[in-house]
């Protein structure tokens, strides 16, 4: 978190701030049953956001913020295919 002004003035009612964060994942799925698939993949994901503290008192505030995350490696998810559950690699999924 960046601060765009002083976070240690509390005078002032809001305070802003960027974000930017990055991320790594551990995907582990399995699909129940006798013959039942299991895959693993690990991800990166970098994310962004922006957000504000409304500062009640010097030791409360209630914080809004709005964050996107974007994916950068493939994803894992499960998909029904002819009446059996697959898992499924989708490359790219980025937005």
């Amino acid at each position: 978190m960046y601060y765009i002004i002083d976070p240690h003035v509390f005078k002032r009612i809001v305070t802003p701030y960027v974000e930017a964060a990055h991320c790594f994942d551990w995907t582990q799925l399995k699909i129940l049953g006798v013959d039942g698939q299991s895959r693993t993949k690990f991800s990166t994901a970098v994310q962004a956001g922006l957000g504000t503290h409304f500062n009640i008192t010097p030791r409360f505030d209630l914080s809004l913020k709005a964050q996107y995350m974007w994916h950068l490696g493939k994803e894992l998810h499960v998909e029904k295919n002819e009446g059996r559950w697959e898992i499924q690699e989708e490359k790219n999924p980025g937005w």
